[in-house]
């Protein structure tokens, strides 16, 4: 009931480009329609009860390939409600990715760390010299890597941190476009999470 959605971060917005996007950044899965759900404050902070909320709603819109580039912190434990959610959501066909988390630990973060969900780290790195981020959480539980960008490095030698390009907006300043090098399990989950998921780049 928000009458101006604005991403009230900047997160969520660069996640959407990276899938989406279909200009000066092409997306993984470039042009492909997008129902955007808000479930981070302006402090990139949301309830259970947010992405539960968000999760049904995707559901009922027919979404077929959810993303959730978020992750909860570590103890977290998955309510009832949660798991019931994405048992509903799994049942019905739904492709469900979600980020490992950037602690650094064995043991993806929820909701990756559920069975229903494709759970992905970041990898760093090109070629021989590809490998698991060291912010990314790893284990048996995290399914796949993609690139999530390392912005110590320049690897390629183009000048650029080795982070993911994508679009977002000021914080504070939703009308104030740009373009942004980001590291994270999300921007790997965004990476991974179009029509046709990819293990490695």
């Amino acid at each position: 009931n928000d009458p101006h959605p604005d991403d009230e971060y900047w997160h969520g917005t660069h996640i959407a480009s990276i899938i989406g996007s279909a200009g000066v950044v092409s997306g993984s899965a470039d042009g492909v329609k997008m129902l955007p759900y808000r479930v981070l404050d302006a402090d990139n902070i949301g309830l259970e009860s947010f992405l539960v909320d968000a999760l049904l709603s995707a559901k009922d819109a027919g979404a077929t390939v959810v993303n959730m580039s978020l992750s909860f912190g570590h103890g977290y434990v998955p309510s009832a409600l949660m798991l019931d959610t994405l048992d509903a959501l799994a049942q019905q066909g739904v492709v469900m990715i979600a980020a490992a988390g950037n602690e650094g630990r064995m043991g993806a973060s929820w909701p990756a760390a559920s069975r229903h969900v494709i759970s992905v780290g970041a990898s760093c790195g090109a070629g021989d010299a590809l490998t698991a981020a060291p912010y990314s959480n790893i284990g048996s539980d995290v399914d796949l890597l993609a690139p999530g960008g390392c912005l110590d490095r320049d690897d390629n030698y183009d000048g650029h941190p080795d982070g993911i390009l994508g679009e977002a907006p000021s914080q504070g300043s939703p009308s104030d476009l740009g373009l942004y090098w980001v590291q994270g399990t999300s921007q790997a989950t965004a990476a991974a999470g179009g029509p046709e998921p990819t293990s490695t780049r």
